[in-house]
């Protein structure tokens, strides 16, 4: 088993990391790699005194120790020989999850945690790890055990769209399943004055030229992988929407890390955002 690659996985024990456990040990089977468990908490004030249950810090060491066993016996409870380390980081689980990415072959998190806010769609840890690891990162979320349908992927116009289809294609042939690559476009509204109404400007030119444009990024992956089924959907429609509607049918949607018209301060575009907020299935960001 190739030991090389490396799946890392944050836990809290709530139900939300246990389900990206899970995720996360089919990806490390997969790949053939070793699951990271990581858990992380922070030292209060006050840690060094006594509670019902013993010494505040211990006890705090103590429930760590439990949460990665539970994973560790979840994990192997699905892949008997699955390789498995856990880590406990005692600080910021955001920075602790970051310190982990910098050596992981992709990293994953659920989609909330414990003690987040009942309205909150996405925990901060979860998101902050997708904006600022350095490596592919997957939030667990919507149909987190569906392995039918097929590896969705978004390509933009946008310099991050060869790695982002790079790597749902990789995903679909580990998977044998289809992929499905996704390009939407906006016609441009032209200019308006009281005195000449606005044009309605074809669409057939510009979606053909979509069209060629997305065939040619598809070449080389479909050579590397001609095993893998592929399908194309160029479409005049809003692409964060679109690709959440297509997630409920998915087992899986790749994305860039920044698309069409992301501001260049911004470290997550606005679908990669939306996607991670309301998509029906697990979300691969792809890091430039």
């Amino acid at each position: 088993m190739n030991t090389e690659e490396l799946v890392v996985v944050g836990t809290d024990g709530s139900e939300h990391a246990q389900a990206a456990v899970r995720w996360a040990t089919g990806e490390a089977r997969r790949r053939g790699a070793t699951l990271e468990v990581v858990h992380a908490f922070q030292p209060v004030w006050g840690t060094e005194r006594e509670s019902p249950g013993g010494n505040l810090l211990e006890v705090s060491h103590s429930r760590a120790a439990e949460i990665l066993s539970d994973a560790e016996l979840a994990a192997h409870d699905m892949v008997g020989e699955l390789p498995v380390r856990t880590v406990a980081g005692v600080g910021h689980p955001l920075d602790t999850m970051l310190k982990a990415a910098a050596h992981a072959t992709v990293v994953v998190v659920g989609s909330r945690g414990l003690g987040g806010f009942t309205s909150l769609l996405l925990g901060s840890v979860g998101q902050g790890v997708a904006m600022h690891a350095p490596c592919p990162v997957v939030v667990v979320r919507g149909r987190a055990k569906a392995d039918r349908g097929p590896v969705v992927v978004g390509a933009a116009q946008s310099p991050e769209a060869p790695a982002a289809i790079a790597l749902a294609f990789a995903e679909a042939a580990t998977r044998g399943c289809a992929l499905l690559a996704v390009r939407t476009y906006r016609t441009p509204v032209p200019p308006w004055s009281p005195d000449l109404l606005p044009l309605v400007q074809p669409s057939e030119q510009q979606e053909a030229a979509e069209r060629a444009e997305l065939r040619d990024l598809l070449v080389p992956w479909r050579e590397k992988y001609p095993e893998v089924p592929v399908e194309t959907l160029v479409a005049r429609d809003d692409a964060a929407q679109l690709l959440i509607d297509l997630s409920h049918t998915a087992q899986l949607v790749v994305v860039g890390n920044r698309g069409r018209g992301s501001l260049a301060g911004t470290l997550l575009g606005s679908v990669g955002l939306r996607l991670l907020h309301h998509a029906g299935c697990p979300v691969m960001i792809m890091r430039s």
